[in-house]
């Protein structure tokens, strides 16, 4: 799969539009079971897994993606 900026800006898009749902959702008070599941996997996900926006942006561009 080849990554390309526009390609990445669509990903960005369709990822700020699910936060926006969540935002809404969660102002609202009510959570889904699956919500809950995610939030609940997600803050048990230790920080040492994640990677730093800075480390995939050396990562893509050592790839030639962009």
């Amino acid at each position: 799969m080849e990554i390309t900026i526009n390609s990445m800006h669509q990903d960005i898009v369709r990822l700020r539009n699910e936060v926006e749902l969540l935002k809404r959702i969660m102002c609202e008070g009510e959570l889904t079971d699956w919500a809950k599941g995610e939030l609940v996997k997600a803050r048990a996900e230790p920080i040492s897994l994640c990677i730093s926006q800075e480390d995939l942006r050396s990562k893509i561009l050592k790839r030639g993606a962009i």
